[in-house]
């Protein structure tokens, strides 16, 4: 098969082979380190919670978790290097189902702008994960069993994908709400999409004559949340790249140093109320800038609305249009002020607090927070079919 792959080269050069299993942990590590990090994070009692305070960080890297995330994302990183030199790789793995589709999805997270988007992250999961069959129930214990082959491989390639998100911020559509969501999404037996080990397992369920079995895929999230929720799941630092040229942009150059690797306290640590910090957190900033672009596409609109009564009046009248609105903003009761946000934990928008109050409409609507494109129905992919991811 090598030589296969080396004549389809331009160059006719012989391929890169990694080794998966030699370079990254195996599933069996990969589950002993979330059974540490789980303990870890879900104490029993308050008393044990402070106790582990004292030697919260040395319990942290006893986990090894942070260790395996930064292997994972050294061997993505040094892959899409290769490739960006026009070198061949060739992932190889016992059976392929579970670390290569996590490298070969970072890679192309990597490398390719287009797989940095809601539309395009999403047919990378259906096509990689999904559709090659990774063995989601088995690995992850929807139906028991004492194999021992539990282990959330999906969940640290979720984590490698929130690292690069804190890593690059305007480089990523979607949010870090998104990735949360998604990964309790595995676990919601309304839908099919990672219910299953193979298509095989899925076709033959929903042709159970005695079962009445609906395939409903995870993707269409308005089956599970209102709009205003669904916002959430976009970032409102995203740049969308301009495509096109000659040349394919680089691959981002992902740190996979232990140093810069954080633990991923919203999606971890959001069941222990104690460490939830009100007016703190990346809430903060990701609300803080929803509120913003609310307030400067209400001045735009203002001023776009002045325009037109005013007609050829002169640049004046304009500059006069956008200070009347931006007074306006500031005082609308349907415009809160930053100062608002203090009331907003650090978990948001999953905390546990009791006083943790609603949040007004106003910090979750701007013009990047609501991407027309990802509500349509044409894009919700077919968890049945791998012609819905593109080529």
């Amino acid at each position: 098969m090598l030589e296969t792959v080396r004549k389809s080269h331009p160059q006719l050069t012989t391929p890169v082979v990694m080794e998966l299993t030699k370079s990254l942990p195996c599933t069996k590590d990969i589950q002993t380190s979330f059974l540490k990090l789980r303990e870890l994070c879900a104490p029993e009692s308050e008393k044990q919670f402070w106790v582990q305070d004292s030697n919260f960080l040395s319990l942290v890297e006893n986990t090894r978790w942070l260790h395996t995330v930064s292997a994972c994302l050294a061997k993505a990183v040094e892959t899409s290097r290769l490739l960006f030199k026009d070198i061949t790789v060739v992932l190889q793995e016992a059976d392929g189902r579970d670390l290569c589709p996590l490298i070969a999805s970072l890679v192309q997270i990597l490398s390719d702008p287009y797989y940095r988007t809601i539309q395009g992250f999403q047919s990378l999961v259906q096509r990689e994960w999904v559709v090659m069959g990774h063995p989601f129930c088995t690995r992850l214990g929807h139906v028991y069993n004492n194999d021992g082959e539990q282990s959330p491989v999906f969940l640290v390639f979720l984590d490698c994908v929130w690292q690069l998100l804190q890593q690059f911020p305007t480089e990523f559509q979607m949010s870090e709400t998104y990735l949360t969501t998604l990964w309790d999404s595995v676990f919601f037996s309304t839908f099919d999409t990672f219910l299953f080990d193979c298509e095989r397992d899925r076709l033959l369920a929903a042709a159970e004559p005695n079962n009445y079995f609906t395939l409903r895929p995870v993707w269409d999230w308005g089956e599970q949340f209102l709009d205003r929720d669904v916002m959430l799941f976009t970032n409102p630092l995203f740049v969308r790249p301009e495509r096109g040229g000659a040349h394919p942009l680089p691959p981002l150059r992902a740190s996979s140093r232990l140093p810069v690797l954080q633990l991923w306290s919203q999606c971890y640590f959001r069941f222990i109320p104690l460490m939830e910090m009100m007016g703190g957190g990346n809430p903060q900033i990701d609300l803080s800038c929803r509120l913003l672009l609310s307030q400067i596409d209400a001045c735009e609109e203002g001023a776009v609305t002045e325009v037109g009564a005013v007609g050829n009046t002169g640049v004046g009248g304009v500059g006069a249009g956008v200070g009347e609105v931006g007074v306006g903003v500031g005082a609308s009761p349907s415009q809160p002020p930053l100062e608002s946000l203090s009331k907003i934990g650090s978990f948001f928008p999953f905390s546990r607090r009791s006083n943790a109050g609603p949040v007004s409409a106003a910090l979750l609507v701007s013009s990047l927070s609501l991407n027309q494109s990802f509500h349509s129905t044409e894009i919700m992919l077919d968890s049945q079919s791998i012609l819905n991811a593109p080529d």
